[in-house]
């Protein structure tokens, strides 16, 4: 693959990652809103938030890897939520992966 090439490869897994990122957070967010308990639709809106806010500065290059930092800190706070209410979600594990991936670059 030519500098070009991948260049460009990168940039389009960056931003197609961010822009997920950015829309599903929203979602949490908006889901939070029909949940019955207070303290579930609190922490559905906190951790969207906290998630969209990461994913606007992570598509950001220069804000990117705090944008970063703060995905991978949502992501795992709702890795750890989902798993301790026995809801595994191997999904957030492999974003955050793509998240570190980006931040290395």
């Amino acid at each position: 693959m030519t500098p070009g090439r991948e260049e460009m490869s990168f940039r389009i897994f960056w931003w197609t990652l961010g822009l997920g990122l950015l829309a599903m957070s929203l979602q949490t967010v908006v889901e939070a809103h029909y949940v019955k308990s207070h303290q579930a639709m609190l922490h559905g809106i906190l951790v969207g938030g906290v998630e969209a806010f990461g994913a606007v500065l992570f598509l950001i290059p220069k804000t990117m890897r705090v944008g970063g930092a703060l995905l991978i800190v949502a992501i795992m706070a709702a890795f750890v939520t989902h798993t301790t209410m026995r809801n595994v979600r191997w999904d957030l594990l492999i974003y955050m992966a793509a998240v570190f991936f980006v931040r290395a670059r």
